[in-house]
């Protein structure tokens, strides 16, 4: 906090910022903003309207994707900490199947979530509970942290986002660990009605979603990390493409 204003820092190395802004380009289209995920996690669950912060000022958001998975510690509506850990469920999945071509679909969901529930000893379940296990301690990590150099207090509720909010028993088991109640974020809520297709995955949407929903939003958490180089050459090609607009018209 820096006089009476909440501020995030936020940063990405140019050359990664760079590709991204150039893959896009590849794909014709134009960036106009950059953001990181954990402001869109922020700014979903706070549109959600499901976080009442005068009760629980202090909550966790587990994003868990198919690469990655993001670790925000919230308080009284901000985010105060956040990691980005390399425990995506496909990433997970493709380590216990790496002959996998092509993105992992809905069986691996179902796979996981057996594997998290067996009893056997198999190298599958115990590949799958101790990636559980290791994202049980990151969590708890994380937040230990933010409540030694932030005096946040306990965490009072976690929701959870992302693929990995499909695993029922995984939700279970972190609410063990962390001794707080754990709930799937809907980022939508009733604002929304998905195709039936959509419907189950709405969790999934949640950084999109958040990220879509900062622009109605009074207060959105949002940063733009657009490179400048990039910057710079989108407005130069703006100024080609007006003089040769304005040529067109004088020559027609």
């Amino acid at each position: 906090e820096v006089q009476g204003s909440k501020v995030v820092i936020a940063a990405i190395d140019g050359p990664p910022a760079l590709e991204i802004a150039d893959i896009a380009d590849a794909a014709g289209l134009r960036l106009t903003a950059m953001n990181v995920s954990t402001l869109a996690l922020t700014n979903a669950l706070r549109e959600s309207g499901v976080w009442k912060t005068e009760e629980e000022p202090t909550v966790g958001i587990v994003d868990i994707g198919r690469n990655t998975t993001d670790v925000a510690i919230l308080h009284e509506g901000f985010p105060i900490f956040a990691r980005s850990l390399p425990l995506g469920l496909d990433k997970f999945y493709l380590s216990i199947h790496p002959e996998t071509e092509g993105l992992p679909g809905e069986d691996a969901i179902r796979e996981i979530e057996g594997l998290l529930e067996a009893r056997d000893s198999d190298e599958s379940t115990q590949a799958a509970q101790a990636w559980a296990r290791r994202l049980h301690q990151e969590i708890k990590r994380t937040h230990d942290f933010a409540q030694r150099e932030f005096e946040c207090g306990r965490l009072q509720r976690l929701y959870l986002s992302g693929r990995g909010a499909r695993l029922l028993s995984l939700s279970a088991s972190i609410s063990r660990q962390i001794d707080a109640p754990v709930e799937t974020l809907d980022p939508f809520g009733e604002k929304l009605a998905l195709d039936e297709s959509l419907a189950e995955r709405r969790a999934e949407l949640t950084i999109p979603a958040g990220e879509i929903l900062a622009d109605f939003s009074n207060r959105p958490a949002s940063v733009n990390l657009l490179p400048r180089d990039y910057v710079r050459r989108e407005a130069r090609s703006k100024s080609r493409q007006k003089l040769i607009v304005t040529a067109a018209l004088v020559i027609g």
